[in-house]
């Protein structure tokens, strides 16, 4: 069965945002580190040194998964879902402290 031209839009429009979301995270980030939450430069400095080392890490589980489940869509989804509830919920938690 070949995909549909709506099933084709809805995972590439995923795909645009999952990129523009990147590029702004990236670029407002470390603002909103320093504004919002308060911490030092050298805290920031971590947080931004481990987070392509998690990401190295991290993407053979997530491929190996894939990989199991035969499906990468599924595991895409399941990715983005969690980034954005841990983003979403980091700033509730920075905001109400």
């Amino acid at each position: 069965d070949p995909p549909t031209f709506r099933g084709l839009f809805f995972y590439r429009s995923l795909y645009f945002l999952n990129g523009l979301s990147g590029s702004a995270w990236g670029r407002f980030g470390i603002i909103f580190y320093n504004r919002v939450a308060k911490l030092t430069p050298v805290q920031i400095g971590i947080i931004e040194g481990i987070s392509p080392f998690l990401t190295f890490v991290a993407m053979p589980l997530w491929g190996m998964a894939a990989d199991s489940i035969r499906s990468r869509k599924r595991v895409f989804l399941l990715c983005k879902g969690f980034n954005t509830f841990f983003l979403l919920a980091m700033g509730v938690i920075i905001m109400s402290s």
